[in-house]
């Protein structure tokens, strides 16, 4: 916070933390302040929570702070307790947060709409007004659209793609395995052979898209415009 009060404004700016991350070490005036237990995660993210806390405290004392947008997300997950985040899916979810104190308007915590961290970078120009062409594959999340998510799983060598309530796994080829996430969220029911035709093409179609465009532009060095 006192490194971004000597930027000038307006200004971006980043960081990168691993208080959560393997070797889950805590600065040593704050060993004992967290609850132990046999989670070592749980000392991190009570030590990340408190750095959050202290963060936002002198950042509200500033005079950029009601003309700043704070997103906050993560790379990857933890530490993993919970059968639910040991699927392919729960594997790779993060939160991403958009706070920004000078919008009241922006608010309410959304679970349903699915998110990509691809999202950011649309919804953050989007925010600041940005009117001129760009390529990006999310999407404005401070519009009202359905959203969709792909990621590779390294552990079946394949995507995972995720539109309305369904996920479908992708080989490369083929579509693998279907489910109904948001009642089957350990992914225990296999709905390949009885998901309607018409769900089944339309999502792999906006699936293989992605893919395609995804891949034509980087090996072409195509992912910005030029003149």
């Amino acid at each position: 916070a006192d490194c971004m009060s000597r930027m000038q404004q307006p200004f971006v700016t980043s960081v990168f933390t691993a208080s959560s991350h393997s070797p889950f070490a805590i600065p040593e005036r704050y060993k004992g302040k967290f609850k132990e237990s046999e989670d070592p995660t749980e000392p991190c993210i009570e030590y990340t929570d408190n750095a959050l806390r202290l963060f936002f405290e002198k950042c509200s004392k500033q005079p950029w702070y009601n003309n700043t947008l704070f997103v906050i997300t993560a790379d990857h997950p933890s530490h993993h307790t919970q059968p639910y985040y040991q699927t392919t899916m729960g594997n790779y979810l993060v939160p991403v947060v958009f706070y920004a104190p000078g919008h009241p308007e922006l608010c309410g915590y959304d679970t349903q709409r699915i998110v990509q961290q691809i999202d950011i970078m649309p919804t953050i120009l989007a925010f600041l007004g940005y009117d001129k062409p760009y390529i990006g594959f999310g999407q404005n999340l401070l519009t009202p659209n359905e959203g969709i998510a792909l990621h590779w799983v390294p552990e079946s060598n394949g995507y995972e793609y995720l539109e309305g309530n369904y996920a479908l796994e992708f080989d490369g080829e083929h579509t693998t395995h279907a489910y109904r996430f948001r009642t089957d969220s350990l992914l225990k029911q296999n709905i390949l052979n009885t998901l309607p035709q018409d769900t089944l093409q339309g999502m792999e179609k906006k699936m293989k898209s992605v893919i395609q465009q995804y891949m034509k532009r980087m090996n072409g060095d195509e992912l910005s415009l030029r003149d």
